[in-house]
């Protein structure tokens, strides 16, 4: 009675063994095409990082050329006052030789 119990009890196993590898099989091809997702989703977020890492150091350039601008027309501005300064040294000199044995014109004869 066991031995007939146990036969047809088997083909029952075989049939769960038969099921149950199904579902695994189709359980990895469902794994497997997820997995292809991901890793087509993270090489667009590969590129998307590269495109926002080039976009930063390009801003942060972009930021070095300003100050590197505005520092040279401080510069410039500053030669253009040294250049005034030098100019104006130079009529005071001029000024001070012409009016070598003169009086100032605001002292006054009393």
């Amino acid at each position: 009675d066991q031995e007939l119990a146990a036969a047809k009890a088997e083909p029952a196993v075989c049939d769960q063994l038969k099921t149950k590898d199904d579902q695994l099989k189709l359980n990895d091809e469902v794994l497997a095409e997820l997995n292809d997702e991901l890793l087509a989703e993270l090489a667009v977020c590969k590129e998307q990082l590269k495109a926002k890492d080039i976009q930063l150091k390009l801003a942060v350039c972009e930021e070095k050329l300003q100050a590197n601008e505005d520092l040279l027309k401080a510069k410039d501005d500053n030669l253009k006052l040294s250049m005034e300064l030098v100019a104006l040294k130079d009529e005071l000199a001029k000024a001070k030789q012409a009016s070598k044995g003169q009086p100032l014109a605001c002292v006054t004869n009393a």
